[in-house]
């Protein structure tokens, strides 16, 4: 990630995470902010990073927001948001918008309640970055899930479960799991991105998995529940292919044979 795109986001957290000028809300966003960048960096970068987006928090939220100078300031910021985005846009593939856009529905869901203009900035951004409504509202449903499960063809559930008690949703065993994975497939970027929600100590890359966060599975990743065997990203791949009506290609060898200059067949 670039020092320039690292900004823009910055810029972009700075914005959404007081945008109703609330503290409870600044205190859980700037935790949400610190915990992105401490997977991105080591400590020594993201405390320098997490001073950068403090010094944005100031700049953009320093007028008091039921005064008239406090509406003007949130109008400006509007327009900064869309600035951003365009920068953004120029620099960073679809899949990574994705995956911003996801940091950033983290980070406004942080402290519980959104406000309308919270959702307004998030919904500008994700317009912004040509993610579908329809996308964008999955997204959004990921971040928020509770216990309450969806039975979408577009999520996976890796359980302790034997089988599957939903007709949509797809399922893979997960021998002794406390709790349960799930997994979002974007297909239109091919993006697979995975929550964890449970108290086991689940491995992604070798790396701990804290609860309720969202993290990008990419090719070769592998998961690693406490108990049982590891699940690989082709497992869940195929856990999505599957079920999808596709014509199975089978490639055969019959009667063919080849003469060395030996004349070993």
């Amino acid at each position: 990630m670039s020092e320039k795109i690292l900004k823009a986001l910055l810029q972009l957290f700075a914005i959404i995470v007081k945008v109703d000028g609330s503290s409870s809300a600044g205190t859980s966003g700037s935790v949400a902010v610190s915990r992105f960048l401490r997977q991105q960096f080591t400590l020594e970068q993201a405390m320098a990073h997490m001073a950068a987006f403090e010094s944005f928090v100031l700049a953009f939220h320093s007028s008091g927001g039921a005064s008239q100078k406090g509406r003007k300031r949130t109008s400006l910021n509007s327009v900064k948001v869309l600035k951003i985005c365009a920068q953004v846009n120029e620099e960073l593939t679809q899949r990574q918008k994705f995956v911003v856009l996801v940091h950033l529905l983290e980070l406004i869901h942080a402290g519980g309640e959104v406000g309308d203009q919270e959702q307004e900035f998030v919904s500008t951004v994700a317009e912004s970055f040509n993610i579908a409504s329809s996308e964008f509202q999955r997204c959004q449903a990921f971040v928020l899930a509770g216990d309450e499960r969806q039975d979408m063809a577009d999520i996976l559930y890796i359980d302790a479960a034997n089988c599957a008690d939903s007709s949509n949703s797809r399922h893979l065993h997960a021998h002794g799991l406390e709790g349960e994975m799930r997994v979002l497939n974007v297909p239109s970027v091919g993006l697979y991105l995975m929550r964890y929600q449970g108290n086991d100590r689940v491995l992604l890359n070798g790396q701990s998995v804290i609860r309720d966060q969202a993290y990008v599975l990419s090719n070769g990743a592998s998961l690693r529940p406490p108990q049982g065997q590891p699940i690989y990203y082709s497992d869940i791949l195929s856990s999505f292919l599957n079920g999808e009506g596709r014509d199975r290609l089978v490639f055969k060898a019959d009667s063919i044979e080849f003469e060395f200059p030996n004349g070993r067949v």
